[in-house]
């Protein structure tokens, strides 16, 4: 019944718009039930309106599969809008003119995968004012709740400089083991946290976004880290991480 119905409506929308490029259908349950859908009286009520048979007969209805469509889109706005080095050139201007320092050990590269991109963002959207980073008050993992198992929060303290884990996700380790309140310097980095230390200190001193990217080997598979840095006490006091396994 649900995909009757929705044929039904996907054809209402088809014939008012005028679509014939097409009907696309995104959201959280269709591009689960793509096989089912496709057996199912969606199209030949899609089809069902009269007169118009013929005419929503030459619509193709179609299911968006990607997991980020919308910055898909984005993507191809923005290059066509600022040519080739579109991504550099929205990184760094979402940074006010910001760069990366030429000598930082772990610089953001001229692209991001859409997943590092959509943290990326929202680190921007939290900054207050004409800050250079948000607050770490205000981050709420909830906002990135598809994102959890590859997100990361670190807590900074100085005099003697150590970070402790305050959230990881499943992707960043290999057991079930639990690093939260546990200090980076206490366990052993290896795999998705491999020079965490390293690129923590570079967050820090930099006062900037960084980002490590591993090449896929015999010994592992590629991935990429991107840590942000965030105010608070007086100091860098928590650094926000996410991390891209396919990228």
């Amino acid at each position: 019944m649900f995909c009757a119905m929705l044929g039904t409506v996907a054809g209402n929308v088809g014939l008012t718009l005028g679509a014939h490029g097409g009907v696309y259908i995104g959201g959280g349950i269709v591009p689960r039930i793509v096989d089912y859908l496709a057996g199912s009286e969606f199209r030949t009520r899609f089809e069902a309106k009269g007169r118009f048979r013929n005419y929503l007969r030459a619509i193709p209805t179609n299911v968006i599969i990607h997991a980020d469509p919308s910055f898909i889109g984005l993507r191809a706005l923005v290059e066509q809008q600022f040519g080739a080095k579109t991504i550099a050139f929205l990184v760094r201007n979402l940074r006010g003119g910001n760069m990366t320092t030429t000598d930082n050990p772990y610089p953001l590269p001229a692209e991001m995968s859409p997943t590092l991109l959509r943290v990326f963002f929202y680190w921007e959207s939290l900054k207050r004012g004409d800050n250079n980073m948000p607050f770490w008050d205000d981050v709420k993992l909830s906002t990135l709740s598809d994102l959890t198992d590859r997100l990361l929060l670190i807590d900074v303290f100085a005099n003697p400089e150590r970070f402790r884990f305050n959230f990881t996700g499943k992707d960043f380790v290999e057991s079930d083991e639990s690093l939260a309140g546990k200090f980076a310097d206490e366990v052993e980095l290896r795999g998705q946290l491999k020079y965490l230390r390293s690129q923590c200190s570079a967050t820090v001193e930099g006062r900037e976004p960084t980002l490590y990217h591993r090449q896929g080997s015999a010994t592992g598979a590629a991935f990429s880290r991107l840590l942000m840095p965030m105010w608070g006490d007086g100091h860098i006091g928590m650094l926000l991480g996410a991390l891209d396994l396919a990228y």
